[in-house]
């Protein structure tokens, strides 16, 4: 009888170590989930990723310029012949001006404007010079390029202070990726609006993402057609660009051109950042796309040192 007794509290015993070993497991269990939600709570989140409100490829679908400057370029290219017996002799010119030299060879952001002295033509030989400069500034990886012709696009519907900054815009969205996350509903909506201002602010904003071993160069051509313009949007947006050259970085440079002479842009450019061609040709060599090409290559190879 003893022994059974014995037996049965030993088994009562040994349940109960069990249950109370359960219960301990149980508990500490509990313990490790509580810390481990406590380490949660405490430990600090990253910010979560700001939601794109329209993606890059959407942006230039609404700004449909995908193809303005190089419908322009192919066409300023068709009149080369005209345009050369204009002034023959214009592209050498600026090719040897100690001016052009500077604005693409100094390590910093620079001005340049040019007065061709010359009849006041929506195309003129500065254009075709714009042309070749494009052409040869595209063909450098580290080189981000924009350009506008004035000429080609009048103040209608289809030209002015709008039309530029739209067309600046999308060939600066076609040469990179940006984070397009700053543009929020209100952007988005002025953009809608056709704001301007608004406009100049995502172009802004774009340059401010371009690595900084990157160079943006920027070029206007025709500037005296839309000076003539009373409308305040016109010297908005050439003021904005001209201060673009202001910021820290990336580096960015702006070329001004114009067939005849200015008044307002050319008091807002220093003596320094000047070329005025003379009124007539200094000689008489008949053009040679080769020659420029290989002019362009001792001068300045692939641009910056």
């Amino acid at each position: 009888m003893f022994k059974d007794h014995l037996a049965a509290v030993e088994a009562k015993h040994e349940k109960e170590m069990q249950l109370l070993k359960r219960e301990v497991d149980k508990r500490e269990a509990e313990r490790a989930r509580f810390e481990q939600l406590y380490r949660h709570a405490i430990t600090p989140k990253p910010a979560p990723a700001a939601e794109c409100l329209i993606k890059q490829d959407e942006l230039l679908e609404f700004l449909a310029m995908t193809h303005l400057e190089t419908e322009d370029v192919e066409y300023i290219t068709h009149q080369r012949e005209l345009i050369i017996s204009r002034g023959q002799d214009r592209t050498e010119q600026i090719m040897r001006s100690p001016e052009l030299r500077a604005w693409l060879i100094e390590p910093n952001s620079k001005e340049l404007l040019i007065h061709g002295h010359s009849e006041p033509l929506p195309v003129s030989p500065l254009s075709f010079f714009c042309t070749i400069l494009m052409k040869n500034l595209r063909s450098v990886e580290r080189f981000k390029s924009v350009a506008f012709f004035c000429g080609c696009h009048p103040h209608d519907e289809y030209g002015g202070a709008r039309t530029l900054i739209m067309s600046l815009l999308s060939q600066l969205l076609q040469q990179s990726s940006f984070d397009l996350s700053f543009i929020d509903h209100e952007i988005a909506y002025r953009m809608g609006g056709g704001d301007t201002r608004t406009f100049c602010y995502v172009f802004g904003q774009l340059v401010k993402q371009v690595k900084k071993t990157e160079t943006v160069f920027c070029v206007i051509d025709g500037v005296n057609f839309y000076e003539r313009n009373d409308e305040q949007d016109t010297a908005d947006v050439l003021r904005f660009l001209l201060d673009l050259a202001n910021e820290s970085a990336p580096i960015y440079k702006i070329l001004l051109t114009s067939p005849s002479t200015t008044e307002d842009v050319r008091q807002a450019i220093r003596d320094e950042d000047y070329l005025a061609l003379p009124e007539q040709a200094a000689n008489t060599l008949g053009f040679s796309k080769e020659r420029v090409e290989r002019q362009w290559q001792e001068e300045f190879g692939d641009g910056q040192g």
